[in-house]
């Protein structure tokens, strides 16, 4: 296959209760095919250790080096902000 499809899991590494978040624009990622936020402001937070966990979900269609850059992305640049 030319293309690869990824399932990216976007990890919270602290608990709290979320106040803000930066980067979960994830349309901006070349390959960015779907994505799914599991927090909204407000909500508890737990460091990610479990799939329920996790903050987000993206999907990413795409050559396999873009793929891997752009989960790489959406990992890097997530960022909550917790009280």
């Amino acid at each position: 296959p030319s293309k690869r499809a990824l399932q990216t899991y976007v990890p919270s590494d602290k608990n709290g209760i979320l106040k803000s978040v930066q980067g979960d624009n994830f349309e901006r990622l070349p390959t960015y095919h779907a994505s799914s936020m599991l927090r909204k402001i407000g909500d508890k937070v737990e460091r990610s250790t479990s799939l329920m966990t996790f903050a987000a979900f993206v999907w990413l269609v795409g050559d396999v080096d873009e793929v891997k850059r752009d989960a790489m992305r959406a990992r890097e640049e997530l960022k909550l902000r917790l009280s």
